[in-house]
């Protein structure tokens, strides 16, 4: 019998990606369609759970391979609690002063070596010292106690260190050159398989394919969690990608070999669901959110008046509904809205073309700096005003010439009329109510502004914008029609958009050294978000944190500096109230939305009941979590078909 070409190219695909056997235990997880970016760049790549920049995937691997002393988890919204992972604690009362004393759990490490106090040390210290990692608490001082156990404390204050300042990955000191040193230290290369000590390990790499984790049954996660006979534990765990594969990843699933999707649309949902009913829909949401982060050094996007105006032109819910099937909600600052610091008080921005143009013509035709919240319109500055006629900061327009103002587009419309230079504005400052005259004057100092002209509801003038997105070749589709969305609204305006899809080897380096005018971003909060770490801007060019786009507000810098050593969770969110606010008013980035994510699993993952010998207190184990989708993933199982 001789065979069709098409039958050789089902036999080679049989043979390369074997069914999988439910019965082996085995989980095949598909992240997206395109290469994943820590297999497709094997040959420089290193693994660092405790770098500074790191994708979602590199979240993933690191949840499942590198535990830290604690876990956090969700009691309620926005609650959470600690849990023992590979460390318990006690606070030590010491006359003088309090500490926090952790016995680390007996784990033995791949190279044969119990993980110990000098991982935990250099683990630290390495965060607070080395320019890879985000800086660590440099007040906490710890003690050794032990090979095993260990006191953490301030040297300056009698008051203990919360155990959340213990919330990082555990590292094998051994898989670093220049461990001695953690300032100079980086991975090994050849190491970094033993790097950690989780839940699973790594146990095979194999480049353009797939990454294999076989599960560690003596984490303390499991030693006293016991299955019932019709669940098998998930013995390994296979990262798969599929970068020229000509059977795309739903076929896959639809078909078996692949058992948990994430990353997965609306459509990919609805096509999955007519070939496989069975399928198993979750959603859930996570400590991130997308934004496009403004560069302030662009003279046109220096102004703040400029940057709210923009927050106005793009349709977010439109993009959202056509991109992510509205699986979302629009945020109003540089927070996830389900995060325990994000202001539920401070209103997103309006979708409005309208009020966009209204914000612009009013700042370089009238001087008038105006920003909404609430239906409201209210004064941020006023460049005209005369002597005994100043319009103040904090001023709200209630009417202008006894029409009533809701919104910006009805001060530009009342003040639309030709025939009359001067305007009576009615106020509240304060609780008094004040009426202001405003006189239309030929020359206004809007500095590089004065060379825009507004014409036919367009903006004429402004210069083309470059929009950096980390997206190799635009095949992630997602972020794709979201730039493309943004740039059509923009053009409405007169602004064009110049679009350019990187691969992360490229976009990174652009995005910290400013190289760009707008760039996507999907960012995620690990652990507390830090004001510093995000928007401090200082006058050393030595800082290290994550304001790209150069954003530099002095009110911001100074709650940066006060919150930047505190660890009182309520002091926090105080602090984080005030910020919000004054990121809303001046925004360093266009902000989008926190993401409900979709994943879709087989009907025969099931989650483990933890039952009354399993000691370890739980939160919501459904198939997600706060941060990452793996952070329950002892309690996955298979159940046996019968």
């Amino acid at each position: 019998m001789i065979l069709k070409p098409s039958y050789y190219a089902v036999l080679l695909f049989v043979f390369l990606f074997p069914l999988v056997n439910l019965f082996s235990q085995e989980l095949v997880y598909a992240e997206m369609e395109f290469p994943l970016s820590f297999i497709s760049h094997l040959r420089d790549y290193r693994l660092d759970p405790l770098a500074r920049f790191q994708t979602e995937v590199e979240g993933r691997i690191i949840k499942l391979s590198c535990d830290s002393l604690l876990d956090i988890y969700e009691i309620l919204p926005g609650q959470l609690a600690y849990r023992p992972c590979l460390g318990s604690w006690q606070n030590i009362d010491l006359g003088s002063k309090q500490v926090l004393n952790f016995n680390i759990a007996d784990t033995l490490l791949k190279d044969g070596r119990s993980l110990s106090y000098g991982d935990v040390l250099f683990s630290m210290e390495y965060k607070k010292a080395n320019k890879n990692s985000w800086v660590g608490n440099p007040n906490i001082s710890m003690a050794k106690k032990g090979n095993q156990s260990f006191d953490a404390f301030f040297t300056d204050s009698p008051i203990p260190p919360k155990p959340g300042e213990f919330y990082f990955p555990l590292v094998n000191k051994g898989a670093y050159e220049k461990s001695d040193k953690p300032g100079e230290a980086f991975v090994n290369k050849s190491k970094q398989h033993d790097i950690g000590y989780g839940r699973y390990r790594i146990d095979k790499v194999e480049e353009n394919s797939y990454i294999l984790f076989k599960r560690n049954p003596q984490h303390p996660y499991y030693k006293n969690l016991a299955l019932p006979q019709n669940l098998k534990p998930i013995e390994s765990l296979r990262m798969q990608a599929f970068p020229k594969a000509v059977i795309n990843r739903n076929e896959q699933f639809i078909s078996g070999r692949v058992h948990l999707l994430t990353s997965v649309t609306q459509a990919d949902r609805s096509y999955i669901l007519n070939s496989y009913p069975k399928a198993v829909t979750s959603v859930y949401s996570d400590d991130s959110y997308s934004a496009f982060v403004f560069n302030c050094y662009q003279p046109y996007l220096k102004l703040p008046i400029v940057r709210r105006a923009l927050n106005h032109v793009f349709r977010k819910n439109l993009a959202l509904k056509k991109t992510l099937g509205g699986e979302g909600e629009i945020i109003s600052g540089p927070l996830p809205r389900r995060n325990f610091f994000y202001n539920l008080v401070v209103p997103p921005y309006a979708d409005s073309f309208e009020k966009g143009y209204a914000l612009l013509y009013l700042y370089c035709k009238w001087g008038l700096d105006l920003y909404e919240a609430s239906d409201k319109v209210f004064v941020s500055a006023s460049l005209t005003s005369k002597q005994g006629e100043e319009l103040e900061p904090g001023d709200q327009i209630l009417s202008v010439e006894r029409k009533d103002v809701r919104g910006v587009e009805d001060v530009l419309a009342a003040l639309s009329d030709t025939k009359q230079n001067v305007f009576r504005l009615r106020i509240v400052r304060g609780q008094r109510i004040f009426v202001k005259r405003l006189e239309a004057v030929p020359s206004i100092p809007i500095g590089i502004l004065n060379t825009l002209v507004f014409r036919d509801n367009k903006i004429e003038g402004f210069p083309e914008l470059t929009l950096i997105a980390n997206n190799p070749e635009g095949k992630n589709t997602i972020i794709k029609e979201i730039c493309g969305a943004l740039k059509e609204d923009f053009a409405k305006i007169g602004i064009q958009v110049k679009l350019d899809y990187l691969d992360g080897q490229s976009y990174y380096p652009r995005l910290r050294q400013g190289k760009f005018d707008l760039a996507y971003r999907n960012i995620k909060i690990t652990g507390t978000p830090s004001l510093h770490r995000m928007f401090y801007k200082g006058s050393s060019e030595d800082i290290e944190n994550t304001n790209y786009g150069a954003y530099s507000n002095s009110n911001i810098n100074e709650l940066a500096m006060t919150a930047k050593t505190v660890t009182d969770v309520q002091l926090l969110k105080t602090a984080w109230k005030r910020a919000h606010e004054l990121l809303r008013h001046d925004p360093p980035y266009l902000y989008l939305w926190s993401r409900r994510h979709i994943i879709m699993y087989n009907p025969s993952l099931r989650i483990v009941p933890p039952g009354p010998r399993y000691t370890v207190p739980y939160g919501n184990t459904k198939i997600n979590g706060l941060i990452n989708i793996f952070n329950e993933v002892h309690l996955w199982s298979w159940q046996e078909e019968k």
